[in-house]
């Protein structure tokens, strides 16, 4: 053979490489289809935030003022004060009740706003004293069970006069109570309204067993006795100022 001359592969030889030369190929695709397939398959998550739940909020339910009427004159009660028209229908115990027990209306608190302290009682008693017709009569003649107390007009319009006997008290074993009489000519009428507010003295309990019905409280509670007063109406449409 000349040394010069190239020799060409065989034709089995070649063969041989293209086999290989496609099995790498095929391997390589198949590879490749494999890694698609499983990038494919694989679900794909997306992370929702957690939704933030705001607590609900509860607006307290106020019970509307109950009106009260006996034809001459219209009042309201709070939802924390209870009407009664005999004493059996009042339904707190106090050593000294919120009213004498001579009323057509008893208006008594029944909330439990001053519990755990030396409070007694708050109550407005309602009278149509059909005795005292006369002006003069309902507006000077002495409280029930008083004497030598002297009456101050507080109001007054063209229709109605109001005046006021103050104080007016009462105490029995460490309990005591104060309050004011008004009264209310209308009309040939006569209303009496007497305010009571009563407590057990405080140093009659042990020290540290309860909070004192102090100043604060007793003028908590005299607001409520004046709204209460204020809202009384006459059946002519006019409203009636206390004042003193």
């Amino acid at each position: 053979m000349n040394p010069t001359q190239t020799t060409q592969p065989s034709s089995k030889g070649l063969k041989m490489l293209l086999v290989i030369i496609g099995f790498v190929i095929l391997i390589t695709v198949s590879y490749k289809l494999s890694e698609s397939y499983h990038v494919l398959d694989t679900p794909v998550v997306e992370e929702t935030p957690a939704a933030t739940t705001t607590p609900a909020t509860t607006t307290p339910v106020v019970e509307a003022p109950i009106t009260h009427s006996n034809g001459t004159i219209t009042f309201t009660t709070p939802s924390d004060f209870g009407l009664a028209t005999t004493k059996e229908q009042i339904l707190v115990n106090s050593y000294i009740p919120p009213c004498e027990e001579n009323f057509d209306y008893c208006l008594y608190y029944n909330g439990n706003e001053f519990k755990n302290t030396n409070f007694g009682g708050v109550g407005i008693r309602i009278k149509k004293r059909a005795d005292l017709p006369q002006v003069s009569q309902c507006l000077t003649a002495q409280p029930l069970g008083f004497t030598n107390m002297k009456s101050t007009i507080v109001a007054s319009s063209s229709l109605y006069s109001v005046s006021l006997f103050a104080p007016i008290g009462d105490a029995a074993m460490g309990h005591y109570a104060a309050g004011e009489l008004y009264r209310l000519a209308y009309n040939g009428t006569c209303h009496e309204f007497e305010t009571r507010i009563s407590a057990t003295r405080f140093e009659n309990y042990p020290e540290g067993s309860i909070t004192e019905f102090g100043t604060t409280s007793q003028a908590l509670v005299n607001g409520k006795i004046k709204d209460m007063l204020n809202s009384v109406t006459l059946n002519s449409g006019e409203k009636v100022e206390f004042k003193k």
